[in-house]
């Protein structure tokens, strides 16, 4: 008589799948972060400063109509 051995299988259909999704979203993860930081310090160097200056008006020049009572 022959002698049968089992041995306990390592993995499924299963468990490779989900090994296979994950690794396959921590990549997507990675790509994500790093167009993120690009995307980042693109956006640093492109940055063109304005400065806000509020205009600056003299009394009369508000009010020109102010000349015509006057």
């Amino acid at each position: 008589m022959a002698t049968i051995i089992i041995k306990p299988a390592k993995e499924n259909a299963k468990r490779r799948k989900y090994r296979k999704q994950g690794e396959f979203l921590a990549k997507k993860d990675a790509d994500r972060e790093l167009a993120k930081r690009i995307n980042k310090a693109w956006a640093k160097l492109t940055r063109i400063e304005v400065s806000a200056q509020k205009p600056v008006y003299s009394g009369s020049c508000c009010l020109p109509e102010v000349a015509m009572f006057a």
